[in-house]
Formats: C-alpha cells, structure tokens, sequence
C-alpha cells in the first residue's frame, strides 16, 4: 500500500521543497517528539501573516497542530503552560520583541521550548559574535526566507534533544 506524502511547493516565498520518500509516512519521520499529549503543538508568533501561513502548512502537513499569533501580546494572554512543546518566534515585531515573548512565556511554562526566526542581518550578525539577549544554539535560529527542509530538520533537533532550550543571558533582567 502507498503512503500519501503530498508537498508543499512555494516557489514564490523562496522554499525549495524537500521531496520525501514515495512509501514513507511524513508522519513517522518525525512522529511524537517528546509531545506531553498525543500531538505535537506549537506556536508560531509573527507579525508577518504570509510567515506565520507558511509555517502553518509546513508543519501542519507532516502532522503537528500549529496555532498562529501576529500579536505577541494576544499569544501571551492565551498562552497556557503545557499546552506547547515549541515555540517558533519572530525576533523582531512592533509590541514585543521575540527574545521578550520567550522569557515571560518561560515563566509559565518552563518546559517550552523555541526556535528564533530573523530577517534582519544585524540580529544575525549578534547571534553569530554571542551578543544576543538570550544564548542560543545554532539550529534555534532560522533565517528568512525560510526553507521548509532546514525548518523541518531544526524543529526535529530542538524537540529531540532536552539541551536545546534557549537560555536568557545575565544581561537580560
């Protein structure tokens, strides 16, 4: 019996399509990745609307339940411990800045994990010389225009692996 795998093709948002296996489940490859309830869930925080719809699909198609925010501030206040098993988060936004988002969401839930998206060359260029707010491994930061194999392959890592949690620096009160 053949397996479906439909992909998702987005030419458009600079995507380059990770074609999979013709008799393998997406499903299975990335399964239950440590997921407190039966489905893996995240949250994606962006204020940019055709992101967070790309994220949507993307993750959505290979089985994870996602809910979307464009508003940090409404994610916060619907925010409810266990509820995540990632968060995905615009580091850049107009109300409150992701690295911000994160550590108050970490008060609530400290098993939360999260990945860091970026536009911006200069918050690359933090990242890379370690001047970033929050210490941050490299697979938590994605840069945009996002590739669906290397997000796929990042979300994979940070929910497989207990260490990668973001850590906020000294500096950050």
């Amino acid at each position: 019996m053949r397996l479906e795998t439909n992909v998702v093709l987005l030419p458009y948002l600079g995507i380059i399509p990770k074609i999979l296996p013709k008799y393998v489940n997406r499903v299975f490859i990335l399964g239950n990745l440590g997921s407190r309830r039966d489905m893996n869930r995240i949250l994606v925080v962006d204020d940019e609307p055709d992101i967070n719809m790309l994220l949507m699909i993307i993750l959505e198609d290979i089985g994870f339940k996602v809910d979307l925010y464009e508003d940090p501030i409404r994610a916060l206040s619907n925010f409810r411990p266990g509820h995540y098993d990632l968060a995905i988060l615009d580091i850049i936004m107009p109300t409150m800045n992701g690295f911000t988002f994160y550590k108050r969401i970490k008060e609530i839930d400290t098993e939360i994990k999260a990945c860091f998206l970026t536009a911006s060359e200069t918050t690359q260029q933090e990242f890379e010389k370690g001047i970033c707010p929050i210490v941050l491994k490299e697979e938590m930061l994605l840069r945009k225009p996002i590739r669906n194999e290397i997000l796929l392959e990042k979300v994979k890592r940070i929910l497989i692996n207990s260490d990668n949690d973001p850590i906020l620096s000294e500096n950050q009160g």
